[in-house]
């Protein structure tokens, strides 16, 4: 018989164990980063700004998200919780010329999407959603046309980041949780990055509706009325202290600039 060289021939192989300090700080912070920077949402700018000040305004939320989390979601919870009472209002006291009042809008006025623009202030400033409720159920400003403005149609870049975000989000988590069902060790690292993960989505949730605008929209106040004359008509509204709730009127504050943020 002749002589015969057999070659082992060898099946699937998996993996090994062990995983290197430079693979675990890369993916988990490419994840932390990556969460981070899509799921800010600054206000809008100023007129004035240059075209560097929206990277910068993302920039300052993004190191606070780096800092603490945490901070993030209390920011967000408290415009979501302003745009909710905005979307109330709008709702059950509908004002002059009426449209259908979205979260998409109350966040779009509350972060200073809408400058109020008079003869005493031809440079405007920014309103909040409960100041433009004010001023157009007393028929004081012109008429605002929010529901032909395609608010969504700014997000769509963020739209792709979102979702390869997501996807590196799915699959770290996925990588995580594979390791606990083989009883291998997980780093702290990964576990605050997986803590990461689930603030970060649940304040993206929260801001879902706040889109993401540049330049602010103006509106003027109706047949040149003057800031000055509005608040003197505000003041001299008489409150409704039945049970102690006084009158929108009376809650009504314009002192220039007003900061919507």
């Amino acid at each position: 018989m002749g002589n015969s060289t057999d070659t082992p021939v060898s099946g699937w192989v998996d993996s090994p164990n062990g995983r290197g300090t430079q693979d675990i700080l890369w993916s988990c912070g490419l994840t932390i980063l990556l969460c981070c920077w899509v799921s800010v949402y600054p206000n809008v700018g100023s007129p004035n700004d240059k075209w560097f000040h929206p990277f910068l305004d993302k920039l300052k939320l993004f190191c606070i998200g780096l800092l603490g989390p945490d901070f993030l979601l209390g920011i967000a919870f408290g415009q979501w919780s302003k745009a909710r009472e905005s979307v109330i209002q709008f709702k059950y006291q509908p004002p002059k010329g009426k449209f259908e009042w979205k979260y998409i809008h109350a966040f779009f006025v509350n972060s200073g999407g809408i400058h109020l623009k008079s003869p005493d202030f031809p440079k405007g400033f920014p309103i909040n959603a409960q100041q433009l409720h004010y001023l157009m159920q007393y028929d004081m400003v012109e008429p605002l046309h929010l529901e032909s403005l395609d608010i969504s149609l700014q997000n769509s870049v963020d739209n792709v980041a979102r979702v390869i975000t997501v996807l590196q989000a799915a699959w770290f988590f996925v990588g995580i949780c594979g390791r606990w069902h083989a009883g291998l060790p997980v780093t702290t690292l990964e576990l605050t990055t997986i803590s990461f993960v689930v603030i970060m989505f649940a304040t993206s949730t929260i801001w879902f509706f706040k889109p993401s605008f540049d330049r602010p929209l103006s509106i003027t106040t109706k047949d040149s009325k003057s800031i000055q004359s509005i608040r003197d008509f505000s003041q001299r509204e008489v409150c409704d202290t039945v049970d102690g709730v006084r009158t929108a009127a009376d809650r009504l504050s314009l002192d220039p600039p007003y900061v919507a943020y």
